[in-house]
């Protein structure tokens, strides 16, 4: 019998060809936009396997209609959108893409964003457009130093990593660190210090939120902890907006208690506010074609992978 693959979201027929070479039927929805939930349920039902986007909830509901399912990959690092309990106790593998050119355009727009709020890029930018420029003033705050502070990286995944060493080579910072395990190989490379989280908000110049959103990390900066950032801290989110507590980050701004923040994710609070030093990306600051192109294809290769009956390449479960 043949091998049903279901794409969630129009892709370019080239990235397809290890598909194809299998001999799989490929089912893509042709719409390059989100799969509406109508159209993932029913198409889903005959899928041996689903290629998926981050927008996709892959929940308990779907599963039960996908009953020849064997695994769901996830063309992204997070897996979020899936339940993963679900999926497990069906028998289901999932799998996510950490490609190595993914790693590091995400790694690259998280400094980019720090880069904006320090500079005041957006601002002044938008300024110009506007004919409205801050002014140039000795006595006011300007823009803020990037080189020779102190980075925390909330989260030392391979992403944190990568921040870790733009930051740490690039800029001079000393590295901070809070993870559930130590990451010796980079406080050998890096000097990179482990830090229980009060302290590392406390010390850092700049905190970079790099974790997935479980329910052990939702609003794991919340009001109290983010209350011991310096007054010219800069927040950068490229995780999840569910990690941070957007009304509590919201007030730290309004009321001027933190120079900025640049946020890849964040909820409505958020999106209202009108701080200067605040810049939102729309949870697009990775988009990057050959970044998407190695996902796709590190996708796909797990989804080869699984339906031949051997180990997945970047297996979430099991």
């Amino acid at each position: 019998m043949s091998k049903n693959l279901f794409i969630t979201r129009f892709l370019p027929r080239g990235l397809l060809q290890p598909a194809t070479d299998a001999n799989y039927t490929v089912d893509m929805y042709e719409e390059d936009s989100q799969c509406p939930r109508d159209v993932l349920l029913s198409r889903s039902r005959e899928a041996d396997a689903l290629l998926v986007q981050g927008t996709d909830v892959i929940d308990a509901q779907l599963l039960d209609l996908a009953t020849r399912l064997k695994v769901i990959a996830c063309c992204s690092v997070g897996y979020d959108n899936v339940d993963i309990e679900a999926a497990k106790s069906r028998g289901i593998i999932v799998c996510n893409a950490p490609s190595k050119d993914l790693i590091a355009t995400t790694a690259e727009s998280a400094v980019a964003l720090l880069l904006s709020v320090a500079k005041r890029i957006t601002r002044l930018h938008v300024g110009q457009l506007e004919g409205k420029l801050p002014p140039f003033s000795i006595s006011q705050t300007m823009g803020l130093p990037i080189r020779d502070r102190t980075c925390g990286i909330i989260g030392m995944g391979r992403i944190g990593g990568a921040i870790a060493r733009i930051m740490k080579c690039g800029f001079g910072n000393s590295i901070l660190y809070f993870n559930r395990s130590a990451k010796t190989e980079l406080e050998h490379a890096l000097g990179a210090q482990r830090r229980a989280l009060d302290e590392l908000v406390t010390e850092s110049d700049f905190v970079f939120v790099v974790l997935p959103l479980t329910d052990s990390t939702r609003n794991l900066l919340n009001r109290r902890n983010l209350g011991f950032l310096k007054r010219d801290a800069i927040v950068i989110n490229i995780a999840r907006s569910g990690v941070i507590d957007d009304d509590a980050l919201v007030r730290l701004l309004t009321e001027d208690r933190i120079f900025g923040a640049g946020l890849d994710v964040y909820g409505d609070a958020l999106e209202k506010c009108d701080h200067p030093n605040l810049v939102l990306t729309a949870h697009m600051a990775n988009a990057e074609k050959q970044a998407a192109e190695a996902t796709v294809e590190m996708a796909i290769s797990n989804i080869v992978a699984v339906l031949s009956n051997g180990p997945p390449i970047s297996p979430v479960t099991t």
